[in-house]
């Protein structure tokens, strides 16, 4: 097979191809093609159809779409970096889980490392107005016991998820709660204890440590901070460690202005506890 190519030195050939099959050469004319292509073009009277600008910065047409909000998921208190961002929507709480890929992650000496043991997925939970709840879990005999609060101004609530992470249920704990960062299980007196934020004083988050039984009914709880609105002083962000029949209550301490505005000024505190019988 022989094919001469294309040439528009004067000619007006076009597209002339040369195929020799048994022995015989046979000239085809592949103008059909052309002319099919040519009667489909629209005369140069009619109308035709425009795509919608795209609307840049600058160009002064109408939007297509408005900004609304950005936040920035990490670098945070506990992971440095993060990828492959992926944001879904739980229909059971009405929530968003933000989930991320991190190889950067954990004590701060050793954050940098990259060996498999220290890579990992990552979830952050949100309200719709993407407002970090602030979590912790635990698993208990077959079951997943997630704390979060209702809303980022909301109660302190748990839910529970089988083995296979199907939702079972959930409860309120207490009212006007957050941040419930530290949840542990004490399998010898059954019992849960929980450290959260009490944000029932308004713009005056309090670091507070509950304990609950088998079936979160509360058993007792103790203020870990008790500032007032006047000391212009927030606690943040409460964990929870039981060692030794003691339970240890680390949360950092923000300072604000006259005006509510913090100074960034965090401080760390660790406080200690045990437990007395009633």
């Amino acid at each position: 097979m022989t094919r001469r190519p294309y040439t528009s030195r004067g000619s007006r050939r076009r597209g002339f191809v040369s195929v020799r099959v048994a022995g015989r050469t046979i000239m085809a004319l592949a103008v059909a093609a052309m002319i099919a292509v040519a009667n489909a073009q629209p005369p140069s009277n009619s109308p035709t159809t425009t795509a919608p600008a795209v609307q840049t910065a600058s160009g002064g047409k109408q939007v297509s779409f408005r900004h609304r909000k950005t936040i920035q998921v990490v670098p945070d208190a506990n992971y440095r970096t993060g990828g492959f961002c992926r944001i879904n929507y739980l229909r059971s709480k009405d929530r968003f889980i933000v989930t991320f890929g991190t190889g950067d992650y954990g004590p701060a000496e050793k954050r940098r490392s990259t060996t498999p043991a220290r890579q990992g997925q990552v979830f952050k939970e949100y309200t719709t107005d993407l407002q970090f709840t602030g979590h912790s879990m635990v698993f208990v005999d077959g079951v997943y016991y997630f704390l979060t609060s209702t809303a980022f101004f909301g109660d302190l609530e748990v839910i529970k998820f089988d083995k296979d992470w199907r939702m079972i249920g959930s409860q309120i704990l207490v009212k006007d709660a957050q941040w419930p960062q530290g949840v542990v299980y004490d399998a010898q007196a059954k019992r849960f204890y929980v450290a959260y934020l009490d944000i029932s004083k308004r713009g005056c988050p309090n670091a507070r440590l509950a304990a609950f039984d088998r079936d979160w009914r509360l058993l007792g709880s103790v203020a870990v901070t008790n500032f007032q609105r006047s000391d212009h002083r927030a606690a943040g962000r409460p964990w929870v460690l039981h060692h030794n029949g003691l339970f240890y209550v680390s949360y950092d301490v923000d300072t604000s202005d006259a005006r509510g505005e913090t100074n960034f000024d965090w401080q760390a505190f660790v406080s200690v506890y045990d437990w007395i019988k009633p």
